[in-house]
Parts: structure tokens; sequence; C-alpha cells
């Protein structure tokens, strides 16, 4: 396929005192370069030592809908987590693109690798308040002895969506409001 996202190698950026997990992405469409761009999350610096820079897992999980609505291939030359291809590719991807008419089956193609990724003893998981964010709380708070690498230490809360930095100072406003009630 011409049309895919370029996800380049993650790197860490200090803004202020933030520090930002980066890539730059390129968005090409029918072999035309449409788009480039700098994705970033950023946290204090105090939890800068939780940044995976070594993988492009967390632009895959941000950018998966998005490609697979615009139909958009994902490439890169720099690793994703094997176990993350699998799954994406072997199940959520598949049954996402079966079952949702807005969704089109897209291809991932990164090298993998195997090994695991320091987590410092911690599970997290993202916290929006709705449904979902609840059913995978409950699920991983207190897991039997063989899945305690999956037990939840910790909730994130993140500027995205409905408070997202693209809405400007409001949307800003309400991120800070919203992560206090989180």
């Amino acid at each position: 396929m011409n049309s895919y996202l370029q996800i380049g190698k993650p790197f860490l950026k200090e803004v202020g005192d933030k520090v930002r997990l980066c890539s730059n992405l390129t968005e090409v469409l029918e072999g035309r370069t449409v788009r480039d761009y700098e994705m970033w999350f950023e946290v204090e610096k105090q939890f800068s030592n939780g940044l995976c820079f070594e993988r492009i897992d967390a632009f895959i999980a941000a950018t998966l809908f998005y490609c697979m609505e615009k139909g958009l291939d994902i490439r890169s030359d720099a690793k994703i987590s094997e176990r993350l291809l699998y799954q994406l590719s072997s199940e959520y991807i598949p049954v996402i693109s079966k079952n949702t008419k807005k969704y089109n089956p897209i291809d991932i193609v990164a090298p993998t690798d195997g090994s695991k990724v320091p987590s410092f003893g911690r599970v997290g998981t993202g916290v929006s308040g709705g449904v979902d964010s609840f059913y995978t709380i409950l699920k991983h708070y207190k897991v039997a002895e063989e899945l305690k690498d999956y037990e939840l230490t910790d909730l994130t809360f993140f500027n995205v969506g409905s408070h997202g930095d693209n809405g400007g100072k409001i949307a800003r406003e309400l991120f800070y409001k919203r992560s206090i009630k989180a």
C-alpha cells in the first residue's frame, strides 16, 4: 500500500520542568508526503525514567484507530514490542476491522523486540472515568498470583480527547480541573 504512517525512533526532550517522549511522524498518501509532525507525551521530570524511548509502542497505541480509520499502514525502522505486534496483528486489528465498518484492516511493519521492558515494578492504566477504564481497574486491581505482573499499581489521566491541547486555554483548564477529580 502506498498510504502509511511512518513512525520515527522515539527520543526524549526536556521542556521546562517536564520531559517529553517524542517521535517524528510522517503521513504518506498514495506515495506523497502530506504531513510531518512531532507527537509527544509529557510528564514531570520526576517520572521521566518511566518513559520508554526504546520502542514505538506508545505511538502505535496513540495512532492505531486514526490509521485504521484512514486505511494507513504503520511503518517504522524503530522497534515494537513483539507481543504487542502479535496481539494487534493476529487478534485486535482483525476483530475491530471485521466488526466496525469505520475501521480498515492495516499492516504494521517494524522490527520487533521480545525482551521485557523495565517497569520498576509498576503497572498502569488510563482512567477516563468511563465504563472501559473502570472495567480495566476492577479486572486488574487484585489478580491471581500467576498474573501478578498485570496487577495495577498506578492510574494515569491523559490530556487528550475533549480536553486536549488542541482546544487551547479553555481545554487545558478543563484538563487540570478533571485531573484533580481523577
